[in-house]
């Protein structure tokens, strides 16, 4: 998924603050909903980063806020239409399931090794890989081989 970026006048190193009372999931609220500028960003991340939440920035596991003993981290996550989770084992379970990750694995790949983004025009070049991907049984070294031996990547595309 693409994430937009913020807003010019938002610090994205400044998160929401709500007083001493209110916990973090409270305080982020505001950001997703849908008059705030903050909206389109926030739709897409809190739901997977509240998911996550019960581990900080250095992977050590919080049954509460920091900053806040009172408020109690549920770490409960959703992914949409894939389901909802709580923690990385149940996020990964999730992701393995459906397309999205292996689809992103592809994209990513592709992006790097053909140093852009696939647009258009590579459409058929990455449903092609992603197809041959699912069908390896998500063989990664498969995946490479494949992309660095198809045209797309042999061949120079003349745009002149």
């Amino acid at each position: 998924r693409t994430v937009p970026p913020p807003p010019p006048n938002v610090n994205v190193d400044d998160p929401p603050k709500g007083d001493a009372n209110t916990c973090k999931v409270e305080a982020y609220k505001r950001h997703r909903d849908k008059a705030s500028p903050c909206f389109a960003c926030h739709q897409l991340m809190d739901p997977i980063g509240f998911g996550l939440e019960r581990f900080d920035g250095l992977g050590r596991y919080r049954p509460v806020e920091n900053d806040n003993k009172k408020c109690q981290i549920a770490g409960a996550g959703d992914l949409g239409p894939s389901g909802k989770f709580s923690g990385v084992k149940q996020l990964v379970a999730l992701m393995v399931k459906g397309d999205e990750l292996r689809n992103c694995a592809v994209k990513q790949l592709f992006h790097f090794a053909m140093g852009r983004q696939p647009g258009q025009a590579d459409e058929d070049n990455v449903k092609r890989l992603f197809t041959a991907f699912k069908a390896s049984g998500d063989d990664f070294r498969k995946l490479v081989t494949d992309l660095v031996t198809d045209p797309a990547f042999r061949l120079r595309i003349d745009t002149k």
